[in-house]
Order: C-alpha cells, then sequence, then structure tokens
C-alpha cells in the first residue's frame, strides 16, 4: 500500500483525523498509526494490515479516504 514516504505521511495524516483509533499490524507488531515516527519503526517487506476500533460502516469510509489519496 506504501509506496514512498509521501504516502505514509498522507496515511498518517488521515489516521489522526479519525474519530477513533487506527492501528497498522504485521505478524509481531501493532502500532499506533497516529504516529509518524512509530509508523517508520515498521518492516515495510512485511505484509501490513490495517485495523481500527470502528464499525464496518466507518471503517469503510475512512479506507475510501486512503485508497483516494494514495491514488490506489
Amino acid at each position: 500500500v506504501f509506496r514512498s514516504f509521501s504516502d505514509v505521511q498522507k496515511f498518517v495524516q488521515l489516521a489522526t483525523k479519525q474519530p477513533f483509533a487506527v492501528f497498522v499490524e504485521n505478524s509481531w507488531q501493532r502500532v499506533d498509526a497516529t504516529s509518524l515516527m512509530i509508523m517508520f519503526s515498521l518492516d515495510y517487506r512485511q505484509n501490513l494490515r490495517v485495523t481500527a476500533q470502528c464499525g464496518t460502516e466507518e471503517f469503510e469510509t475512512f479506507r475510501k479516504q486512503v485508497m483516494e489519496a494514495l491514488g490506489n
């Protein structure tokens, strides 16, 4: 999903605007998606998964915002 530093910045900006918690995780680590510094502690060679503490409809709206911002 993230192809560049700019993609990560855009994602963090969108995650920060949400009224719910957003996380990015891999097989051994779960981080707060609102912290740019923490996001760079992830191993981007692994598959990443985005989770959030919200309902399905809210998550789908967030997902669409991210896809649009990242040009996917």
